[in-house]
């Protein structure tokens, strides 16, 4: 049996009152398109000379045509990938410095005009332990406090090889006295007042370890 009921119809069964409402629909936000790169995980180490496989991926590959991958300088322009999932082969330079280096991929989904990026970073090293090291400078003058120089360090390997390895994550700088001159992570050296101090520059692989001292003076 039908009543109206406020203006509604509604069902009147025994006792039982069903209000009769209009059906709702909602939208769904559509998801923002992503790209995800896979492989290589993040931190990876990589040696020079090496070709490193890229996967790119997204939840939505067919919003994407193509994607292209670019690394930081020396790596540079990587290729183009379509349609995803792809990879590519990316050939690292061998005498590319040691150090870390970003990967970013980037495309512009057909949906919109907002380019879309995903990035990853690597880790250049060397396998094998180096068998001396040396420094931009064997010794350091600093005249007075904030004056800054920035030391460049080099890694000779047991095949003729020399790599600059300032910015390795094997490296680490301590100033034996910080009231004379500090130095950060990526060997700067900045004068705080007059006096000697030495900076030291240590190359570590699991258990092997090599030093190199900088007077500072």
């Amino acid at each position: 049996m039908l009543a109206k009921l406020n203006g509604v119809w509604v069902v009147l069964a025994g006792i039982a009152l069903t209000i009769l409402l209009p059906a709702t629909i909602a939208a769904v936000p559509q998801a923002r398109p992503v790209l995800q790169i896979t492989e290589p995980s993040a931190g990876s180490i990589v040696n020079p000379g090496q070709t490193l496989t890229v996967t790119v991926t997204s939840p939505t590959p067919a919003l994407f045509p193509e994607v292209a991958l670019i690394g930081r300088d020396p790596i540079g322009f990587a290729g183009i990938i379509s349609p995803l999932p792809g990879e590519l082969s990316v050939p690292i330079p061998k005498d590319i410095d040691l150090g870390r280096y970003m990967l970013t991929v980037g495309g512009t989904p057909e949906s919109g005009k907002e380019r879309i990026i995903a990035s990853v970073e690597i880790d250049v090293e060397r396998q094998d332990f180096p068998v001396s090291m040396s420094a931009s400078f064997s010794g350091i003058e600093l005249d007075t406090p904030g004056e800054q120089i920035h030391l460049e360090v080099l890694a000779d390997y047991s095949d003729g090889t020399t790599y600059r390895a300032t910015s390795s994550s094997h490296i680490s700088f301590s100033s034996a006295n910080t009231e004379v001159a500090t130095v950060d992570a990526s060997g700067m050296v900045t004068a705080v007042a007059p006096g000697i101090g030495l900076i030291t520059v240590k190359y570590a692989l699991g258990d092997n370890k090599l030093s190199i001292g900088i007077p500072v003076q």
